[in-house]
């Protein structure tokens, strides 16, 4: 699948990314920044259809997936509750901050790894990681559900 990826807030286009390689190239633009920074990456030819939301910062990244079955959301969990953060993280996607749950956090490796499952499967869930409902963040919306 090729995606369109959002991150850069000095650029006005997104970046399309077609094959393995062009990610690796992203990967490497993310490895260069000194801030916790997020890439929204949709599916080029139907941009509302799937979304999956990949934050890196150092060796630690998260996720968020949002499509199918899961139109309410979904963030990544970490089961190591030795690897998580002390408190909720906060990404940045072009100059705006968004937060994740203190449990998101995995490996960069594997942060990465999820992205090219995305890829490959055609905008499924990555299997490579747990994933906990969205309303981790707020449970009181559990009761508006």
């Amino acid at each position: 699948m090729e995606l369109k990826v959002w991150w850069d807030e000095d650029s006005d286009e997104p970046t399309f990314v077609r094959t393995l390689e062009e990610l690796d190239a992203l990967r490497v633009q993310a490895s260069a920044v000194d801030y916790p920074v997020l890439f929204e990456m949709l599916d080029a030819s139907d941009p509302y259809r799937v979304i999956l939301n990949a934050g890196f910062f150092g060796d630690r990244g998260v996720l968020y997936y949002s499509g199918g079955e899961h139109r309410h959301g979904l963030y990544s969990k970490n089961p190591d509750d030795g690897f998580s953060a002390p408190e909720n993280r906060l990404y940045y996607y072009m100059s705006s901050d968004r937060e994740f749950p203190m449990t998101a956090e995995y490996p960069v490796d594997i942060v990465w790894q999820a992205c090219k499952e995305y890829m490959m499967s055609d905008g499924e869930r990555p299997t490579v990681v747990e994933w906990q409902p969205s309303s981790v963040l707020n449970p009181a919306s559990d009761a508006a559900l």
